[in-house]
């Protein structure tokens, strides 16, 4: 496609707004000022250069603004004029993308090719960051000096504590210490109003993307006890077990929300199929595909994979050395003789023993091996999958036959090299003088069937890398 059919320039807005965190009632805000390019009365052109990241790995997007040393008729500047806890709005294309909050600005320098190069820079967290930021303390000993704190504590314990059985869907779980959480907050706080609980409230949506296909595959005994500091998503992430589940936020610009999304990790075949993708062609055009660095590697090889049940009467030391538990191990024999003993372990928590007898469920022996199975199924290619950063330039598509998708997300699929990739994390920038970026963090890289499940590895990588250099190049 030509080039001609994509707008290459810059388009963006940066809004600041200052949220009440007083507001009784509901969420209200300033405008505190929007940076942009067009030079207009109401904007300001102090954004010299912006950067916003999010992964599937975290909760927590963050976020930099570097802003020129301009100051009003009264001496002040923008480190002066933007707070901390600040919201920040970032808007792309006409879309916003990224929602976040300030938690740290300084002034800095650095010596240039013309000399010193002096700026402020702004930075911080995306909504996700105030589910990891806003925190409570269940310590006993200190919350006993406090009647209403203890009561409060106790009535939070009793609120989320529950048997999920077999086959129970987490999102409602979820929502209920969602709940909890605020309501014990605002009890030993004394019933003050709590600013971050209408922000979230505003922005932050658990309804859309929490799965109710994502269930317990085992009876499991919720218990939210920890002693000393904890936050939201700490209690939330007790009862996910990673690699198997997946939980992270991303802004959806049809919504207007950030999003929090629960699923299980969508490596079968069924869930992988279903992601959305985005494919760069091997005709891609040049200035499209600024850079990538693709590349296989056996660090993270695997040949022994166990999921262990505390609570089952079945620990790891049991499964590692018993007989009658050998079956509940996967091995991948054919890797041994060339990388030995390479164990994945995951510790799948809360196993509730008394409902072990109960109907539909076989065994916590069974269950070991399923998941170990899983495990194997999932990460058994580890040294074949492609893996790496790919960026391409942030720009708009223009006509019904524009081909090119110019903004994957984290959690999608990206096809590249006549083959698949995972994006688990991407960074858009922008500097003075350049181009909207977009980087793509990469993984699982490998050919697919049209039932999303893993073929071969992606061959003949060099001749296909050969047609985008002559396609970037030509």
């Amino acid at each position: 496609m030509p080039l001609s059919s994509y707008d290459r320039t810059p388009d963006f807005e940066i809004e600041i707004r200052r949220p009440d965190y007083s507001q009784a009632q509901s969420y209200k805000d300033d405008l505190v000022v929007t940076f942009g390019m067009s030079g207009s009365n109401d904007m300001s052109t102090a954004c010299i250069g912006y950067e916003f990241s999010e992964s599937v790995s975290s909760p927590e997007g963050s976020f930099s603004l570097s802003l020129t040393l301009e100051r009003d008729n009264q001496k002040y500047s923008w480190y002066d004029k933007i707070y901390r806890r600040d919201l920040v709005f970032i808007k792309e294309h006409s879309k916003v993308r990224f929602v976040g909050y300030v938690s740290d600005k300084r002034y800095q320098a650095r010596m240039g090719e013309r000399g010193p190069e002096r700026s402020i820079t702004v930075s911080g967290k995306s909504l996700g960051g105030l589910l990891t930021s806003f925190s409570y303390l269940l310590d006993l000993h200190i919350l006993s000096a406090s009647q209403t704190a203890m009561s409060a504590q106790t009535q939070f314990m009793e609120s989320i504590a529950a048997n999920v059985e077999k086959g129970q869907s987490f999102a409602g779980v979820i929502r209920a210490l969602k709940d909890a959480f605020f309501s014990m907050m605002e009890t030993v706080g004394g019933n003050q109003n709590l600013g971050v609980e209408h922000i979230i409230e505003q922005f932050v949506d658990w309804e859309a993307k929490l799965s109710t296909s994502l269930v317990a595959q085992y009876p499991v005994v919720v218990s939210a006890y920890q002693v000393g500091e904890n936050n939201l998503w700490d209690t939330i992430q007790q009862l996910l077990n990673p690699p198997f589940h997946e939980m992270f936020g991303l802004w959806d610009p049809p919504s207007k929300k950030h999003q929090v999304w629960l699923r299980q990790t969508p490596f079968d075949g069924g869930d992988w199929i279903s992601l959305p993708r985005t494919v760069i062609p091997d005709d891609v055009d040049p200035l499209l595909l600024v850079d990538y660095d693709i590349g296989s590697t056996d660090q993270d090889v695997k040949t022994f994979f166990l999921c262990s049940l505390p609570g089952s009467g079945i620990s790891r030391e049991q499964a590692l050395t018993l007989d009658q538990y050998k079956r509940s191990m996967v091995f991948d024999y054919p890797k041994w003789p060339y990388y030995g003993f390479r164990p994945m372990y995951v510790e799948c928590r809360f196993f509730n023993r008394s409902e072990e007898n109960q109907k539909g469920f076989s065994g916590p022996e069974q269950l070991m091996h399923d998941l170990a199975q899983k495990m194997y199924d999932w990460y058994a290619n580890n040294a074949d999958f492609l893996s790496g950063s790919v960026t391409i330039m942030n720009v708009e598509e223009h006509g019904k036959d524009a081909r090119y998708k110019a903004y994957p997300r984290i959690g999608e699929r990206l096809g590249l090299l006549g083959g698949e990739f995972y994006i688990e994390g991407t960074r858009s920038s922008w500097q003075y003088g350049g181009q909207m970026l977009r980087s793509l963090a990469v993984s699982r890289g490998f050919s697919y069937a049209s039932n999303g499940l893993q073929i071969q590895p992606i061959r003949q990588v060099g001749p296909r890398i050969g047609v985008l250099e002559e396609a970037v190049g030509g």
